[in-house]
């Protein structure tokens, strides 16, 4: 159960690099998305679905369609919850589909949902493994117990 919660964390973490990688090629390079998505894969050690679309796009598949499947495929073994690939879909719609401002503003946001997803992702972590420790704790003082 904390090894899930532990890879959400982790998986937010990442979406949000990759959110800034793709924030910063929108705004100052406007490259399209097959290519930024291959710059991705090159500059660092992006999630499974990343790495999954770059290769549906390098084989011509067009990105809402590569896109969707591969979050759709590997979002969850990633570490994502149903909420957050929601919100990946919901994101990479809107990527290279509108101009530059509409992309600019649909990443802002969901920078905005990351930074809440990853809040109470973190805050759930905690909590979780402090009730974890106490039954352990507790599972092993009940067994000192029963043994005297």
């Amino acid at each position: 159960m904390l090894h899930k919660l532990s890879s959400r964390v982790r998986f937010i973490e990442t979406m949000q690099w990759v959110l800034a990688e793709v924030k910063a090629d929108i705004r100052y390079q406007a490259t399209p998305m097959a290519e930024l998505l291959c710059k991705l894969c090159r500059k660092g050690t992006p999630p499974e679905l990343i790495i999954r679309c770059e290769e549906a796009c390098s084989k011509g598949t067009p990105f809402p369609e590569a896109w969707s499947t591969a979050v759709k495929a590997y979002a969850k073994p990633c570490g994502a919850n149903a909420a957050d690939s929601e919100q990946l879909l919901i994101w990479g719609k809107s990527l290279g589909t509108t101009d530059i401002e509409g992309q600019m503003s649909c990443c802002e946001l969901y920078e905005a949902q990351l930074r809440t997803s990853l809040q109470a992702a973190r805050e759930n972590r905690e909590k979780k493994s402090r009730m974890c420790m106490t039954l352990g704790v507790s599972a092993g003082l009940a067994l000192v117990l029963v043994i005297l």
